[in-house]
């Protein structure tokens, strides 16, 4: 509903019709549309900070590490059950001329924590590997979920979402050097 008319035009009537439920069923759990719309935000942000960061494992190739963590949270993030809420809560973001809050960078924290640990950041400061993670990220929004939530295109295939999660992971590497 969100996707489609944004919040300023969605009616809890047709919200509560679509959901299958009463418009005071609605209203028993939320205030109003914006509320709604707030919850689906903290939904998201939600699922975004629950990427598995495993520690980084001396011996193993780092490239390889990362490369099956971000796969992992994307194949979850490009699941078709979810692509409603980031396509709700992207499309509403644009209608505002905004990008969705970020607030709550724990994924770019967890990130450069990682690339320190695995002492891939060299003599680089903590701050340069936060700012260096939040510019992979925005890269792998704008290759890899923009696409398919936004502009409603077909998501990737796990070979061509794996190489351009190759692709970034090597550019991110040779930033660090």
């Amino acid at each position: 509903m969100y996707a489609e008319r944004g919040v300023s035009s969605a009616s809890i009537e047709a919200i509560a019709e679509r959901a299958g439920v009463t418009k005071p069923t609605v209203y028993a759990y939320f205030d109003g549309k914006e509320a709604l719309f707030e919850a689906v935000n903290e939904r998201v942000k939600a699922f975004i900070n629950s990427a598995d960061w495993r520690p980084y494992q001396p011996g193993r190739p780092a490239e390889e590490q990362l490369l099956r963590i971000l796969d992992k949270f994307f194949e979850e993030v490009l699941k078709p059950e979810r692509g409603g809420l980031f396509r709700a809560l992207f499309a509403e973001f644009g209608r505002r001329g905004k990008a969705p809050p970020d607030e709550d960078k724990r994924g770019h924290l967890q990130l450069a924590q990682w690339l320190q640990e695995a002492k891939l950041s060299g003599t680089l400061s903590k701050r340069d590997c936060v700012i260096r993670s939040d510019l992979f990220f925005k890269m792998l929004l704008g290759t890899l979920v923009f696409p398919p939530l936004v502009e409603c295109a077909e998501p990737f295939d796990t070979r061509t979402r794996r190489r351009h999660l190759r692709h970034a992971i090597r550019f991110l590497f040779d930033s660090l050097s």
